[in-house]
């Protein structure tokens, strides 16, 4: 039996779609701003670039129509006396009028021109009153180039009158001291003295002619216990001998001796330091004998050559045992 009661299987989805339908609408989504973003953008831009241009005015505004700096440099600062009005070609009253003196440069009251490397800077026209003359003035327009200053290689327009500039006080050097003359000392050489000569005589034997000799003391210097010779007579030093009044016979500052002070025959005869002993005194008496008056014997050549050694013996009168002082 078929029921008269409606479908509802479709429902549910009548309900969505009503639903979906009334839904609100969402913003597009876009890669890009809208016209308004663009109109705050411009308006922010031009409000900055407003405030930008406007700080350099106000700045120069604030600094007073009077004062004119330019970029710094080296410093050149000129100054107009009261009285003068550069740029305007009228004179500003003044009870005593101002002459600007030769040397100094010409400018507005109150201007200071600050130059850098590289900038020329012209001064306004100004009207100088000249001295001497009442009511007669000139017109000088000064063109000043960095790093030169007034009158040092600057350029100047035709017409210009250029005031000589007075030299820099720092500009010029002080000339170096002088120092004073050199003196050369001129010394002496030291002079070479000659060694002194020995003092005394030669002892001269008669049997060969040969003379009494200290033994390898030719250079003047002996030492204690050198035995005695004879040899060629020269004349130097270890063959000069001194009969001292002590009884001594000296040569190269030392003494004649008997070895040991001995008195046998054979004992050698040597030349010592001296000490005032007996076997230190020697006498050459009128036979031309050296004898030692303790020991009585004489001193007595052992041979005839250069090199025979002097030995004390028994006096016999023997050539070998004569002696002359030359």
């Amino acid at each position: 039996m078929r029921s008269d009661r409606p479908d509802d299987s479709s429902a549910p989805a009548k309900r969505f779609a009503e639903t979906f339908a009334k839904r609100p609408e969402t913003p597009r989504i876009t890669r890009f701003p809208g016209a308004r973003a663009w109109a705050t953008t411009a308006v922010a831009a031009a409000v900055v670039a407003a405030i930008a241009l406007s700080v350099p005015l106000l700045g120069r505004i604030g600094g007073g129509g009077d004062q004119t700096t330019v970029a710094a440099g080296t410093p050149i600062s000129s100054s107009t006396p009261a009285g003068v009005k550069s740029g305007g070609g009228e004179k500003l009253p003044s009870a005593n009028p101002t002459t600007t003196p030769p040397g100094q440069p010409i400018s507005k009251p109150g201007t200071t021109v600050v130059q850098r490397p590289g900038v020329t800077v012209t001064q306004p026209p100004a009207v100088v009153t000249m001295p001497g003359k009442p009511g007669a003035t000139t017109t000088t327009t000064t063109t000043t180039k960095s790093g030169t200053g007034t009158g040092g290689g600057g350029t100047t327009k035709p017409g210009t009158t250029t005031q000589p500039q007075k030299p820099r006080a720092d500009s010029t050097q002080a000339p170096p001291p002088k120092l004073p003359p050199r003196t050369t000392t001129t010394s002496n050489p030291p002079q070479v003295q000659d060694a002194p000569r020995a003092t005394g005589v030669l002892v001269q034997n008669f049997g060969s002619n040969r003379c009494v000799d200290v033994k390898d003391a030719q250079g003047g210097t002996a030492k204690d216990g050198t035995p005695l010779q004879v040899w060629d007579c020269a004349g130097s030093a270890n063959q000069k001998w001194t009969f001292s009044s002590d009884g001594t016979v000296r040569s190269l500052g030392l003494c004649m001796d008997l070895a040991w002070a001995s008195t046998d025959d054979g004992t050698a005869i040597q030349l010592v330091n001296c000490n005032g002993g007996w076997a230190q005194k020697f006498t050459l008496n009128g036979s031309h004998d050296l004898v030692n008056p303790q020991a009585n014997k004489c001193v007595t050549a052992d041979g005839t050559g250069n090199g025979a050694r002097l030995t004390l013996r028994s006096c016999n009168g023997t050539p070998s045992q004569k002696w002359r002082k030359a």
